[in-house]
């Protein structure tokens, strides 16, 4: 199959709303070109109607996937989007997106944070539930192309072990962050994990390239907007230690992981937050966990 007759499979008779085609496509390009432009150093977020329109036409974007037909199953080893996935990549875009609203109304602290992260974290596990198999595995530990392949296997595990690691950094985030910018970063890899898993399913893509592009996603967002400060690096390794070698996979470890977010948002509201507010500069420097630009 050539790759021209490939790249036409992408623009399919499923894309469309009533008599309006491709609006998917059109929704995803206007994201992809948003992403760009938030990406360039120099370019800051502000609370202004352009920035509710567009993180509202990225909220749009991802319920206008449900459009799509996909496996009701994971098919083990390719990287395909299936219901699972669908359902969990809407359900974190909007984890990200009603953290915005919080920000955007100036409604956002440690606590309503935490909240909406435990609430569609919850959604998320009843779809998993519901359409998930233990067998298969998680999204991301569950997504090895590799195995038995020596050096690359391992080079793939460790880009799962960051890829776990990067969904606590981006709770982190979302709990602490002061910069509209944030709740948008959160969204990147996940959305653009979905235009991947589509390349891979129109063979336009490997599913070894899927994994890998998936990873560079998660590290942009990381290397381009946020200054790690001293306190920073010590407080994400240690929730990434407690969630993946003191929890891991106990058969409480929902309950536990809930607890875990739920506890250091007290204390970053009870304890960090009054040191970044004691009007210390060098303190406040150190504290601060996500500053960006």
């Amino acid at each position: 199959m050539s790759i021209t007759h490939r790249i036409k499979r992408l623009f399919t008779q499923e894309d469309h709303i009533g008599p309006f085609p491709h609006i998917h496509k059109l929704l995803g390009i206007t994201c992809l070109i948003h992403f760009i432009i938030r990406s360039s150093p120099n370019n800051q977020m502000q609370r202004s109607y352009e920035t509710f329109f567009m993180m509202t036409v990225h909220m749009i974007l991802s319920c206008s996937s449900f459009i799509f037909k996909v496996p009701m199953e994971r098919v083990k080893g390719y990287s395909v989007i299936w219901k699972e996935m669908q359902i969990h990549n809407c359900v974190f875009v909007l984890r990200a997106y009603l953290i915005f609203l919080l920000m955007f109304f100036n409604l956002n602290n440690g606590y309503t944070n935490v909240a909406v992260i435990t609430f569609t974290h919850l959604l998320a596990d009843f779809v998993t539930k519901v359409y998930g198999s233990q067998e298969m595995g998680t999204t991301i530990r569950g997504n090895k192309t590799l195995t038995g392949q020596g050096y690359w296997e391992k080079l793939e595990d460790l880009g799962i072990f960051f890829s776990s690691a990067a969904q606590i950094y981006a709770i982190y985030v979302l709990i602490t962050c002061q910069d509209i910018v944030a709740p948008l970063l959160t969204m990147i890899p996940i959305q653009l994990s979905s235009l991947f898993g589509t390349l891979v399913r129109k063979g336009l893509i490997s599913s070894f390239t899927n994994n890998t592009l998936y990873v560079t996603c998660i590290a942009i967002p990381i290397i381009l907007k946020y200054h790690w400060t001293s306190i920073c690096i010590p407080c994400i390794s240690a929730l990434v230690f407690i969630r993946f070698k003191l929890i891991g996979n106990h058969q409480y470890n929902k309950l536990l992981k809930y607890t875990m977010w739920i506890t250091f948002a007290i204390i970053y509201e009870t304890k960090l937050r009054q040191l970044l507010n004691s009007g210390d500069e060098n303190l406040q420097s150190n504290i601060a966990f996500t500053s960006v630009y």
